[in-house]
């Protein structure tokens, strides 16, 4: 006979065989798991079970797909006295992908659910099994007063204990509970946490202006509690800039220290996680964070992680969840210098400064330091201009916010326990404090990047931001978008492991030997976020992305031209940069704009949207901690590519074009003419000649130095520019070495995997 839980393995086993069968997309797995996947398991097992354990397999047939066992009442906890085993009563609950416990010795319910449990334990590495007291090491007077197959075992990573109910029946219903929530996730595309979500209303954002207007109003109406998490936070910045106003920098009310100030003193709860950084490579000052936001009101609580390893990895999730019902994930960190409107202004120098303070930042010409001085300038602003930020963010609602609100609650409860903080635990909420599943919108798949030291997962990790990456390069038909902060991939050599780019290449080349017109469009920084001229840290991560594009023998671009001419291969895949100019001080001045995005667009039907760069880091799971988005689905439309109807997701297709009209320099009302891609007259006529056009006119004026003097032939030219739009420079830095050498101690103490 069977246990109950080696039956739901037996499940897991076959509906996972079942899945890799198949050639399934990535979010249409989740369709098909619907539809079959738990019926013909079960009727799979059916045959070697007996009756006893079909009940608790009907069960999990019945909640894994997403309709939640909730169950709370009082267990007997084991603990350990003087190296006796004894149990004392506590008030239990399951429920959102989690078990929690509070101490009572009353036998009264508590009547309050989200204050301070003594544990709260994420169910996603789990297991549970019925064991009999005596292997419980119970004393055996004491065992004699229950009936047999009353105590389960709950497993979890650093987690042994067990649990007694008052009958066998009640010890059942507890197993089949938890059963559900070790198992919900089951087969879910990208091997991800998350199911796909069928109805999801997503609204997209580009750059920081009208993202953290959103998260400001979002903010200012929550009633129960506010999570985020961030790579940078700064408790200064603010969120709202109006143009007409009158001081030397935005009102008050508007930053977000204030802003959180005012929801704790609603009653709201409010949890920060930032990264504890390494302070060897940079100072994000997380503690002057924890003091500041703390120290305003005691309804914020701010957990640092981690105290000191892994020194190499960071936290770079950028999440914000409001209520459990709304939530934030992309690129964009609560932090200065990201806040930013489509025109991307490179000067402020009026009375009232948008950029006030550290706000107004240029890394090319300075690190950003003494973060805990707001209002000091961090750059010149009356020589130097700033370096402008593009991002593209997400908004989501309903039951996908729920799953980005289970990362915030997984990670917290593990770092609590890891850096032995006195911050309290956090459970789930209660479906009644959520919103109601949605009737309409996009289907929505949360990823990510983590691992054991990133969020408590034992001996595995997650890598679904990558998987779906890979995933969506293949199902690729006519086009590729990607706007990302690296494109570093396993073509730059052996070092690097993540195959983003040989996906491309295959995909490239099955288009090109099948005559395919299919176009993928790369923008990326011109160069990473830094000073190239006395970082060689900054110079090493440019070598692998060089070699990933266009140097070192393999690279993606060098594949391609060694096995077609380069006139096709310029047909079928180009990269690109964003570039600004302004005035100052009598002088026409220049700076990229940094393009922070981490953004896919697949055939203008799925879009990927997260904080994950192309890179080993962001990619692997066991790095940096990453989090994003799958959008597809929703309302359709019919568009065209190459001049044929196309049905595309409204949702998708309208966010490539807001971003194309503003890297083009087009109006709103001009989006339909940029509705077909990969059209002649599209992407040669319109986005390549508007590259190679600002290309020619930045060079021409700007070929030694980022400002000239401001004269009217500098004027006329500046003026034919259109938007942001330019190549890629492959030749940039082309006869410098970019490895280091022995005298670049921060490269050489250090390992490769740092950089790529």
């Amino acid at each position: 006979m069977l246990k109950r839980h080696e039956c739901v393995d037996l499940i897991s086993e076959h509906v996972l065989a079942m899945h890799a069968s198949k050639e399934l997309s990535a979010l249409d797995a989740a369709a098909s798991f619907e539809r079959s996947a738990q019926a013909e398991a079960a009727e799979e097992v059916q045959v070697t079970m007996g009756r006893e354990v079909m009940g608790a397999l009907e069960f999990v047939r019945g909640n894994a797909l997403g309709v939640e066992e909730q169950r709370e009442g009082f267990l007997d906890k084991s603990w350990q006295m003087m190296g006796y085993t004894q149990f004392r009563p506590h008030w239990c609950s399951v429920g959102g992908g989690f078990f929690w416990y509070y101490d009572y010795h009353t036998t009264d319910a508590p009547a309050l659910h989200f204050e301070n449990p003594e544990r709260v334990l994420c169910l996603l590495k789990a297991q549970v099994s019925v064991v009999e007291e005596e292997a419980a090491g119970a004393e055996a007077k004491d065992a004699q007063q229950h009936p047999a197959g009353c105590c389960f075992l709950l497993e979890a990573p650093d987690y042994a204990r067990t649990f007694r109910a008052e009958s066998p029946q009640v010890c059942m219903e507890w197993v089949k509970a938890i059963i559900v929530h070790t198992r919900q996730f089951l087969g879910n595309p990208n091997s991800s946490f998350s199911p796909a979500r069928l109805r999801t209303n997503a609204y997209w954002f580009v750059d920081g202006e009208t993202t953290f207007q959103a998260m400001y109003e979002s903010m200012s109406n929550a009633k129960y509690r506010i999570f985020i998490t961030d790579w940078f936070l700064s408790p200064q910045v603010f969120l709202c800039r109006p143009a007409n106003s009158t001081g030397p920098r935005p009102p008050d009310e508007y930053r977000l220290d204030i802003v959180l100030k005012k929801a704790a003193e609603r009653g709201v709860l409010v949890y920060v996680l930032p990264w504890n950084e390494t302070k060897i490579a940079l100072n994000l000052d997380s503690e002057y964070v924890k003091e500041c936001l703390e120290g305003a009101h005691k309804n914020i609580r701010v957990l640092r992680h981690p105290i000191t390893f892994p020194i190499k990895w960071s936290h770079h999730q950028k999440s914000l969840v409001v209520d459990d019902c709304v939530a934030y994930v992309g690129g964009l960190d609560l932090c200065y210098g990201r806040w930013d409107t489509s025109e991307h202004t490179l000067v402020d120098a009026g009375t009232t400064q948008r950029w006030p303070g550290k706000d107004y930042y240029n890394p090319f010409h300075n690190e950003l330091d003494q973060v805990d001085q707001p209002w000091e300038d961090a750059t010149d602003r009356s020589t130097k201009p700033r370096m402008p930020w593009h991002d593209v963010h997400l908004k989501i609602e309903g039951d996908a916010a729920r799953d980005v609100a289970f990362n915030f609650i997984q990670r917290w409860n593990h770092h609590k326990v890891a850096v032995d903080a006195s911050v309290p635990y956090i459970a789930p909420t209660t479906p009644s404090n959520v919103s109601e599943s949605l009737s309409h919108g996009c289907r929505c798949q949360i990823v990510r990047s983590i691992a054991e030291w990133s969020g408590g997962m034992g001996r595995g990790k997650e890598k679904s931001i990558y998987q779906a990456y890979l995933s969506a390069i293949e199902a690729a038909e006519h086009f590729i978008y990607i706007e990302n902060q690296f494109f570093i991939s396993s073509l730059a050599g052996q070092v690097v492991r993540n195959r983003i780019a040989e996906a491309i290449l295959k995909r490239v080349t099955r288009a090109i030997e099948s005559c395919e017109v299919f176009r993928v469009i790369v923008v990326v920084p011109v160069y990473p976020e830094g000073t190239f001229k006395e970082s060689a840290s900054i110079r090493y991560i440019m070598k692998w992305q060089f070699e990933t594009i266009s140097r070192g023998g393999h690279s993606l671009l060098e594949q391609l031209y060694a096995a077609y001419d380069k006139e096709t291969v310029d047909q079928y895949i180009s990269f690109y940069s964003l570039r600004n100019y302004g005035f100052l001080g009598g002088n026409a001045v220049t700076e990229q704009i940094y393009v922070h995005a981490k953004l896919l667009i697949v055939d203008d039907r799925t879009a990927i949207i997260g904080s994950a760069n192309i890179n080993d880091r962001s990619m692997f799971g066991d790095r940096d901690s990453e989090l994003g988005a799958i959008v597809d689905g929703g309302a359709q439309v019919t568009s065209s590519m190459n001049g044929r109807p196309y049905r595309v997701s409204d949702f998708v297709h309208r966010l490539r074009l807001a971003l194309w009209v503003e890297h083009l320099g087009m109006e709103m009302s001009q989006r339909p003419l940029l509705a077909d891609p990969i059209s002649d007259h599209i992407y040669h006529g319109v986005w390549k000649r508007t590259a190679d056009a600002n290309s020619a006119i930045y060079k021409s004026i700007f070929a030694h130095d980022y400002f000239v003097p401001h004269t009217r032939e500098v004027q006329r030219l500046l003026n034919e520019t259109r938007g942001h739009l330019i190549n890629f420079d492959l030749e940039f830095l082309i006869d410098s070495p970019l490895a280091p050498t022995m005298t670049d101690l921060d490269i050489v103490l250090t390992s490769d995997d740092v950089f790529t």
